[in-house]
């Protein structure tokens, strides 16, 4: 778990992904999925980004 972060059920996503001419990469941001439990699906928060080379699929 990341420090700050917290999640009962459900997996982390990226949500979506630009460009960055600065330093060549795309920049993938990432959500938590707060879904199921008792009380159904809740809000994702918003989790960080991460660089990647490569666009989403």
């Amino acid at each position: 778990m990341a420090r700050g972060h917290y999640h009962k059920t459900g997996n982390h996503y990226i949500r979506s992904s630009e460009w960055d001419p600065h330093f060549g990469k795309y920049i993938w941001q990432w959500y938590a999925d707060h879904n199921g439990g008792n009380d159904g699906d809740d809000w994702d928060s918003y989790y960080g980004e991460s660089y990647c080379n490569n666009a989403l699929w």
